[in-house]
Formats: C-alpha cells, sequence, structure tokens
C-alpha cells in the first residue's frame, strides 16, 4: 500500500467536525476519520489510540463507544490492511463501520447488505487517502469466503454485484448447484437484493452529505 497523507487542510468545517465526533447518531465512517484527522491536524495517523481520545475528549467532542470502535478501524484499515486477507479483521470491520463495536474473539455472519455497505466505506477512505477506487481485486480467499457466508445464510442465491468478487467459491455454500440457475428470478430474491442496494444507497447518501458538511466553511 502507498503512504498516505493528511486531507485535515481540504476540510474547513471545524465545529461540524465536533458536531460529528460526538454525535450519538450514525455517522460513517470516512467523514468520521475526516474530523479525527481535522481537529488533531493529521496527529491521529501516528498517534495511540489513547491519545487520540484524550485529544478528543479535551476539546469536548469525544465519540461514543461505537464511533470510538469504528474510528480506530478506519485508521488501522489505512495503516494495516489486514482486512483483505484475513476474515477476522474483514468482520471486525463490517461490524465498526456499521455502527456495533466489534466482537474481536467471534466470527459470527452479518448481513450481505451490512457487508457491501462496508466495503464501500473502505474505498471510500482508501479513494480519498490513498486514490484507490476499487479494493475488490486485492482481496483474498478467506475474506471472500466470509462473504458468500453471510450471503448464502441469508439466503441469497445470487450474490449482490458488490460481491460478485467472491463468486469463486460461492457454489461450496449449495448442495445443488442448479439451484443458484433455477431460482435466480423469484420474487424474493428480487426484494433481497433490492434491499441490499437501498441500504447502500441510503449510507452513501449520508457519508456524502455529511463530507460536504465538513467541506464548506
Amino acid at each position: 500500500m502507498s503512504s498516505f497523507q493528511s486531507k485535515s487542510t481540504e476540510f474547513k468545517n471545524k465545529d461540524y467536525a465536533k458536531q460529528l465526533l460526538s454525535s450519538a447518531n450514525f455517522v460513517a465512517g470516512t467523514p468520521l476519520l475526516i474530523a479525527a484527522d481535522m481537529l488533531t491536524d493529521g496527529a491521529c495517523f501516528v498517534w495511540e489510540y489513547e491519545t487520540i481520545f484524550d485529544e478528543l475528549e479535551e476539546l469536548k467532542c469525544l465519540p461514543n463507544a461505537a464511533n470510538r470502535d469504528k474510528l480506530m478501524a478506519m485508521i488501522s484499515c489505512l495503516s494495516n490492511p489486514a482486512f483483505l486477507w484475513d476474515a477476522g479483521v474483514f468482520k471486525s470491520m463490517c461490524q465498526s463501520l456499521n455502527g456495533k463495536v466489534a466482537a474481536v474473539h467471534i466470527l459470527e455472519q452479518i448481513t450481505p447488505a451490512k457487508v457491501v455497505y462496508a466495503m464501500d466505506e473502505i474505498d471510500s477512505c482508501y479513494d480519498l487517502y490513498q486514490g484507490a477506487v476499487d479494493m475488490g481485486p486485492l482481496y483474498s480467499d478467506q475474506p471472500k469466503i466470509y462473504m458468500a457466508g453471510c450471503a448464502a445464510a441469508h439466503g441469497l442465491l445470487e450474490l449482490p454485484k458488490r460481491l460478485s468478487i467472491a463468486s469463486g467459491v460461492y457454489p461450496r455454500f449449495f448442495s445443488n448447484v442448479s439451484e443458484l440457475k433455477n431460482e435466480l428470478t423469484n420474487k424474493l430474491e428480487v426484494r433481497k437484493h433490492e434491499e441490499i442496494d437501498a441500504y447502500l444507497q441510503a449510507m452513501i447518501n449520508i457519508r456524502d452529505s455529511q463530507i460536504g458538511k465538513l467541506r464548506a466553511i
């Protein structure tokens, strides 16, 4: 992975940054990271987490537990992209970015919609800080198997487009591979995919709005 630099000079609205960090509502991972970057002048990327949180507490914008976990996930995904090859790390990233404190030692399945959104949020972060638009081709087998398992566990016969990188391992979750071809047009399957798309778009809208407000003076 290439090095990355602070983006604090590109964003001006520090009052809104404090508001985001201290918010009890959902804050997307990328704007949360930008806010911390802004208020620490980029030092959040080199400080220990405890130091970051001490500084934010002093500024009266210490995030709640879920957002502290999310901020740590965003910082670590840039400095150590183990989510690309370690299923456990990838799962924890998905939990954190969807607003749940990660259960680090439990490899539990989450909804495909949350997996899709987490991957999109990671892409957003990498696009901003490293100019890497699509991390999809870099995922190895472990995370792909986890993605496929989450989709299969929630009754999807076809992977969402964003999870198509796991198509090579998906058939192993079905005893009869032909069912993947015979049932794809059923209404329930279509509705499930529509719900995933709607969740992703709603989360993107939140992220884009928050990033836009951080840019404003």
